[in-house]
């Protein structure tokens, strides 16, 4: 059995999935991110005690993501060095470091790079940890949404937000944000099926997670 967690500025969405079915659904309101451990806490303490593992998606709100171009062609390791020294250049960086995430799209074709604010990373590593669960990865949810789409263009509705993800070979080649000013409210907003692409989705690349200080 897995959990999925989805996490944005307004709240924590959480589901537990066993042989691809959801058994558990649950969902914490946050009015500050810094109450973010306490969220995870009450919900790991509503779970089923079989979900023991969890992955964790990063919505828009507290997560950018960008398709880098004209990248020089360095290994990874060297790519992720710089991508993380020179955040900056590419990410808003509020006054701090951000952390950083790289996944090269194929050679000369670039990289999809997101930043977050590494507090944020903290708090859902210690908060997972001193739940007894282990994470397994944190993932901004355009990436992991795209590793289960076919190729092409795809839409997302989250909140009053729509997000434009070109995919090709199950990566994100292309990201546009713009103002959700009309959608058919039968079709939902797609942040509610984050939570259970956390709990199903393989693969995916995410930020390092931090270890315990």
């Amino acid at each position: 059995m897995r959990m999925g967690l989805a996490i944005s500025r307004s709240g924590v969405r959480a589901v537990a999935v066993c042989r691809g079915r959801k058994v558990w659904v649950a969902e914490r309101m946050l009015d500050d991110v810094a109450h973010l451990r306490t969220a995870l806490a009450e919900l790991a303490g509503e779970r089923p005690r079989a979900a023991r593992r969890v992955r964790v998606v990063i919505e828009h709100d507290l997560c950018e993501v960008k398709v880098l171009r004209n990248l020089p062609p360095v290994s990874l390791a060297k790519l992720r060095e710089i991508v993380a020294l020179q955040a900056s250049r590419w990410f808003l960086a509020n006054g701090t470091d951000p952390a950083t995430m790289v996944a090269p799209l194929g050679r000369g074709q670039g990289a999809v790079a997101a930043a977050t604010d590494p507090a944020l990373l903290r708090a859902v590593a210690d908060g997972c940890r001193d739940a007894g669960l282990r994470l397994i990865g944190v993932t901004p949810a355009a990436v992991a949404f795209a590793a289960t789409l076919p190729d092409g263009a795809h839409e997302r509705i989250v909140g009053d937000r729509r997000e434009t993800i070109h995919v090709s070979k199950r990566k994100v080649t292309a990201l546009r944000r713009s103002v959700a000013r009309m959608r058919d409210a039968s079709a939902g907003d797609d942040a509610d099926r984050a939570p259970m692409l956390a709990a199903t989705v393989r693969g995916v690349p995410g930020f390092p997670i931090p270890r315990r200080l």
